[in-house]
């Protein structure tokens, strides 16, 4: 069975990403367990640039 995250990028991180993934929810198959700072950097967002991440609703800094 695999397992899934939905993603959304705010503002100006868009930047990063491929431009058919930006403004946009999508997604992303978890192929094996990793960080979520690894997770947001192999899709080209340097983790240094992302100030906040909601999980469930709820922030985790």
């Amino acid at each position: 069975m695999s397992r899934h995250i939905n993603l959304y990028f705010h503002d100006e991180l868009n930047d990063f990403l491929p431009v058919h993934l930006r403004y946009l929810e999508f997604r992303h198959e978890l192929k094996n367990d990793r960080s979520v700072k690894d997770l947001i950097e192999s899709l080209g967002v340097p983790h240094t640039e992302v100030d906040l991440v909601i999980v469930n609703g709820a922030s985790k800094e």
